[in-house]
């Protein structure tokens, strides 16, 4: 399915929505998805919206509800998996796992990012747990491993170690498809070592405002890429998430995030 309101391009891309009832998970909730890219595919995964998760009951002792995927990307083929962010809510237990396994020559995009939560009513942070892990094979070897814990702890509360900054989430682009577009984001941010920096003057005037910080870094070998990002508000990280993703529109046959 692809997106005609969208559509700038003539493109092969089919779209899919993960659509749950609700728009949200509860806390038993536990659901799985695999999907498989045959040789030369295009995909477009994404959402309707945010992925909402709900809190834990106090009358339940819970585990938390968990989503597991699994994708194989075939020779030549291409996975956008661009969902919104996961937005959990106040005292809620989530866990993702997303394990990619790739043929020589696949590609893959992944967006992994979420809110602080419900934060005009106040629940900034305030789950008691977020896990997410990904893994990234080429022909069966491990070449990206991913894992975020988020929980408060004697460290101090998730809240406080944010630093006021309300989006969290990473950007991975490994594969010939994205090759391109990894030699333009690595020359034009300049980044050439890991870790956050602050964006330019010169950044900022692209769109990406003055309260977001990111970083880039390369996956040697493996034409890929990282790319980490933190922001105040949402509308930012989108703005990130679409000047990032632009290059794109021609294989998707739509612009990432442009309803948005």
């Amino acid at each position: 399915m692809i997106p005609n309101k969208l559509q700038t391009f003539n493109s092969l891309c089919c779209w899919v929505y993960i659509v749950g009832y609700g728009g949200g998970m509860l806390h038993s909730d536990k659901l799985k998805i695999e999907c498989t890219l045959e040789a030369d595919a295009v995909v477009a995964m994404t959402t309707q919206a945010t992925t909402k998760v709900y809190k834990v009951p106090n009358r339940f002792i819970s585990e938390g509800c968990s989503q597991i995927s699994k994708f194989r990307v075939g020779n030549g083929a291409l996975l956008a998996l661009i969902p919104h962010a996961v937005t959990c809510f106040q005292d809620s237990i989530f866990r993702q796992v997303q394990d990619f396994d790739l043929e020589a020559g696949g590609s893959v995009v992944i967006c992994d990012w979420l809110t602080c939560g419900r934060k005009e009513r106040g629940e900034i942070w305030n789950f008691k747990r977020f896990e997410s892990r990904n893994t990234i094979k080429i022909e069966g070897k491990l070449i990206f491993y991913d894992s975020l814990v988020l929980e408060d702890s004697i460290q101090g509360s998730v809240r406080d170690r944010m630093r006021g900054m309300n989006v969290v989430g990473m950007i991975v682009l490994i594969g010939p498809k994205v090759e391109k577009l990894v030699a333009d984001l690595m020359l034009s941010r300049q980044a050439v070592r890991p870790g956050f920096e602050k964006m330019s003057s010169n950044e900022r005037s692209k769109g990406f405002g003055k309260d977001v910080i990111a970083s880039i870094s390369p996956l040697r070998n493996f034409g890929g890429a990282i790319v980490r990002f933190a922001a105040v508000r949402t509308d930012d990280a989108f703005q990130l998430l679409r000047d990032t993703l632009k290059p794109l529109e021609r294989d998707l046959g739509a612009f990432p995030f442009l309803n948005v």
